[in-house]
């Protein structure tokens, strides 16, 4: 086999080949990859086993299920035998903290606020004005937000998760056993 043809599951499996294959793996209402959202809180192998444990934006997210679906494919090529295990973390608070640098860039491209607001309100992504106001509370996902600016008169979406205070623990008082949900 040429070297450069190698299959995927030729590559030695670690934590970083795991990420790295989860890089292509796009939240399904905010455009870009779940590692660059902050949703992969981690990550664990063993010979039978791939574990990936997920923080979700909103505990209500329906992407959950098409995030899942697509891990366990992409992962599928990677892992060989080994069974591919999805579980969302419901104790955990996701927050725009956990975004990548890159990730916000992204968002910011795509009109959308991933920072908590300021004292001077949320700002707009693309004049930078703080004359800004929600015009509905819900967008076109759960987990946005519609805003507008009064300045430039665009319209851009707020993460949801921005506009809650940050939570002293990152964790919830859910009474949900281990706080996983299996899908």
């Amino acid at each position: 086999m040429n070297e450069q043809h190698e299959c995927m599951s030729d590559v030695a499996l670690t934590e970083e080949t795991v990420l790295q294959a989860l890089e292509s793996v796009l939240d399904p209402e905010v455009p870009i990859s779940i590692r660059q959202l902050g949703l992969i809180q981690g990550v664990h192998l063993d010979e039978n086993e791939v574990s990936v444990a997920l923080v979700p934006t909103m505990l209500a997210c329906p992407g959950r299920e098409v995030i899942a679906e697509e891990i366990r494919q992409r992962l599928s090529q990677l892992v060989g035998e080994r069974r591919v295990v999805v579980t969302w973390e419901t104790r955990v608070i996701w927050t725009p903290r956990r975004i990548t640098a890159s990730g916000r860039q992204q968002l910011q491209c795509w009109g959308v606020v991933a920072r908590e607001p300021t004292p001077h309100g949320v700002r707009c992504p693309y004049c930078g004005s703080y004359q800004t106001r929600l015009n509905n509370a819900f967008g076109a996902a759960v987990c946005k937000a519609q805003f507008s600016c009064s300045i430039c008169g665009s319209a851009f979406d707020v993460l949801r998760g921005a506009l809650r205070p940050a939570p002293a623990e990152a964790t919830s008082q859910s009474g949900d056993g281990d706080g996983s949900v299996h899908d």
